[in-house]
């Protein structure tokens, strides 16, 4: 193939790697096979221009149906778990329960991401759908904890599929200008399940909770239809009319036909399965000692030492392994010389940690504190979902219309860090319902304003091709950090509370029992249950804060972020799709993070940099800070 032909084959634009298949593959086929599309990434570009208007609708209505039967799940089971756990006699291990699907859900994120890379967007959701809904069946049936764990366990599995793929989707159907206002928009079905879940908790829990969990698979099936049409009535339109015989053929001669050893050995590259196993090999040995210590005898246990000294080893293994041999790795920390997608990440993450160890045991504080249903504890939390996903898409319409993003990214953490220091205070058992709420609802409306100003920074930063790469990233980052806080949670809870339970609680008491059994601690004796309360509360106070401090280090992460096109209405106009981010003809000043055009036929790029810099010199602070916000 010439060089000229090479140069305007559409089939090699927008190419991602793919690794050679033998060791006899010439240097030009090299080169061919790191620019080819995957074909995932094909898939979803052909589908876009496949969709008609009414398509379209259905993909974002489909997305809408998941998003409800998602959230449903969701906001049930939270509100579930407590009682549950409870009736299982085992309250007090629920961070166990989700320090574990944490860490398994962080190696399922770049593996759902980057199998639907390599086979598709379609076919990895249904793989997700089909473990989702049996993880909801064996959770159903359960008769004990343990049974419970592993259908929880199961369950990390496909909802890692669906949380990951619904982003990726609409990140493929949308450009950078719209991409927040849909991912805010979208999230709106979440604010009906907040209201209803509350409201049917109570009954399930007096009555039969299996219903809780075994309506889930029959919700989700059905809803997922719509996404799926959707999504392959358009590829197979594609088919018909040959879109893809193009890129067979181009495929074909670069990599020609593999065996099945060279199949498994291509997708075992491409997911980077060493580095899979290392990442929860590790985890588990380091964050599980934390939460149970005490069970296995206390840090000088050779069971606990063990573990710490293993994980110690594993994660040096994994860093090794990612940086030295992995040809995809499983953490892609240097890929991307922008560092806005990764400061993005670190951010989110940094605030997942502190909402995690605060809001973990939050509804079983106030079942006992406040002697409250488990219906009546999630409604007391609702505002702050509520409000969240409101401004979610508040800010999404926002960004689309104002094309700014940095003002609704500080005014959220700034306004999150008010809310978490009016909750100090609001959260105590003495502390009214009303405040309790209030302090809910500003913190929402803080969160709803960042979250989609990270989200799209995030996806936005990096070519399309990378979409799916950075988003699971981004969703590793939050799975980690939220194993982490659940971890210091579980730690604090099941290490503080007797101490504090030692010192205001008079009298003969059982701790353990205090602590699994909610009805129990309630039914204790005024003055033990006085003193219970003021135990609690030193313990929650204590969680708050570690959110307030990670909510503070959120906001210094951002501080560094750049812009990534969202003013730049030119490239809307020319080119919708942001898979071509860097190609707009601007300078870029690192002062300001502000692309401005520039005429090559009066003045050379090296001249114009200097002018630049003087204007920006020129400029007041508060004028630079302005200009800064604004770009």
């Amino acid at each position: 193939m010439s060089e000229e032909k090479k140069e305007t084959n559409p089939i090699l634009e927008n190419k991602v790697s793919v690794p050679e298949v033998t060791n006899e593959t010439p240097a030009k086929e090299q080169n061919d096979i790191s620019k080819l599309v995957a074909p995932g990434v094909k898939k979803a570009e052909i589908t876009k221009k496949s969709s008609t208007m009414w398509n379209i609708y259905a993909i974002y209505a489909g997305i809408l149906l998941v998003r409800w039967a998602y959230s449903w799940e969701g906001f049930l089971t939270q509100a579930l778990t407590a009682p549950v756990t409870s009736i299982l006699k085992a309250n007090h291990l629920q961070s166990i329960l989700k320090t574990l699907s944490s860490i398994l859900q962080s190696i399922m994120f770049p593996t759902f991401s980057k199998l639907s890379d390599l086979i598709g967007r379609v076919e990895a959701f249904s793989i997700a759908l089909v473990l989702y809904m049996i993880s909801y069946i064996v959770q159903a049936n359960a008769q004990n904890y343990g049974t419970f764990v592993g259908g929880q366990i199961l369950n990390a599995f496909g909802d890692t599929g669906i949380m990951i793929l619904l982003p990726i989707i609409t990140g493929d159907m949308t450009n950078i200008r719209n991409r927040g206002f849909y991912h805010g928009v979208l999230q709106l079905p979440m604010i009906i399940n907040m209201f209803c879940t509350s409201i049917a908790v109570d009954p399930l829990v007096e009555k039969n909770w299996r219903w809780g969990y075994g309506m889930v698979p029959l919700i989700i099936l059905v809803c997922s239809l719509p996404v799926m049409i959707g999504l392959v009535y358009p590829q197979r339109k594609a088919k018909k009319e040959g879109l893809f015989d193009e890129y067979k053929e181009e495929r074909r001669r670069i990599i020609g036909d593999r065996t099945w050893g060279q199949t498994l050995k291509f997708f075992v590259t491409e997911l980077d399965l060493v580095g899979c196993i290392l990442l929860v090999g590790g985890l588990c040995m380091i964050l599980l000692p934390f939460v149970l210590e005490t069970t296995w005898g206390g840090w000088t246990n050779p069971r606990t030492l063990g573990c710490l000294i293993g994980g110690v080893f594993t994660w040096v293994a994994l860093f090794y392994w990612e940086l030295k041999h992995a040809t995809k790795p499983v953490l892609p920390i240097g890929k991307w010389p922008n560092k806005t997608a990764l400061l993005g990440v670190a951010a989110m993450s940094a605030n997942t940690i502190g909402s995690s160890t605060n809001g973990l045991y939050l509804r079983t504080y106030l079942q006992v504190t406040r002697k409250v249903s488990p219906g009546g504890a999630a409604r007391l939390v609702i505002g702050f979902s509520v409000a969240a996903i409101t401004f979610q898409a508040i800010t999404g319409f926002l960004m689309m219309k104002t094309r700014i993003w940095r003002p609704y990214l500080f005014s959220g953490i700034c306004l999150l860090i008010v809310a978490l220091g009016l909750m100090t205070r609001a959260r105590q058992p003495d502390s009214s319902d009303a405040f309790l709420v209030v302090s809910q609802v500003i913190g929402g409306m803080g969160t709803g304003l960042f979250e989609i100003p990270f989200i799209v920074s995030v996806q936005s930063s990096v070519p399309h091709e990378d979409l799916a790469m950075i988003t699971a990233f981004y969703q590793i980052g939050q799975s980690i950090t939220s194993s982490v806080g659940s971890t210091i949670a579980g730690a604090i809870w099941n290490q503080l509370l007797p101490q504090e339970f030692a010192k205001h609680i008079p009298g003969e008491f059982d701790t353990k029992k205090i602590m699994a059994d909610i009805k129990y601690a309630t039914a204790l004796p005024d003055d033990q249950y006085a003193g219970l309360k003021i135990a609690y509360g030193n313990v929650q106070r204590k969680q708050t804060y570690i959110h307030l401090s990670m909510a503070i280090l959120t906001l210094f992460l951002t501080f560094p972020m750049k812009s990534f096109g969202l003013r730049n209405s030119k490239r809307f106009e020319e080119d919708p799709d942001d898979s071509r981010l860097n190609e707009s003809p601007s300078i870029k000043d690192e002062s300001l993070d502000e692309k401005i055009p520039v005429d090559n036929s009066s003045a050379t790029p090296d001249r114009d940099q200097e002018q630049k810099k003087e204007d920006v010199n020129n400029l007041s602070l508060l004028q630079r800070f302005k200009k800064y916000l604004l770009s």
